[in-house]
Parts: C-alpha cells; structure tokens; sequence
C-alpha cells in the first residue's frame, strides 16, 4: 500500500515538473525545510543521508540545478512522441 502510494505521488511529481508547475528547487526547499523541523537531529540526518547521500546540512541546490533540464528517455517520448530508438539514435548523435 505505502510502495502504491509513493509511486503515485512520484508520478504526479513528475508530471508536474515535467509540465514547469513546479521546479525541483522548489521541491527541494520543501523538502530541506521539512528536515529543519525534526527535533531529532539524528534521525534528521539519516533523512537526509537516504534522499540526498549526504547531511541536510551538506545540500547545496545548484548541483541538483542541473539537473532540472535533464529528462529520460522514455519521458522524452512521451513528451515529443518520437520512439525511444530514435530518442536514443538522437542522444548519440549529440543533437
């Protein structure tokens, strides 16, 4: 039930950066601002540790700014409707 639960949540996350309603800097200070609040700063760190493989503390966003534009390939044939091969054909050719 939680495994359903956090798949439909990552889909319509995804969605809706993939749509530009929301940015992944913005999902990150949620996220960074909802690790501030628990009291527990070892469990803290353990959160932080599992989502970003370093201590809340060591985020910085402009690494995962980077990432913003950065698609799969198959999100990228969802989006254009080309096939996947030729997604890939693309990639390769660095178009």
């Amino acid at each position: 039930m939680q495994l359903e639960l956090l798949n439909d949540l990552t889909t319509e996350l995804k969605t809706r950066v993939l749509s530009g309603a929301v940015t992944w800097e913005l999902i990150n200070a949620i996220v960074l601002d909802r690790l501030e609040r628990i009291a527990d700063k070892t469990i803290m760190n353990e959160y932080g540790i599992g989502m970003y493989g370093v201590k809340w503390e060591d985020v910085n966003l402009k690494p995962y700014a980077a990432l913003d534009n950065v698609i799969g390939v198959n999100d990228a044939h969802l989006i254009s409707g080309l096939s996947p091969g030729h997604i890939k054909n693309l990639c390769a050719a660095g178009a």
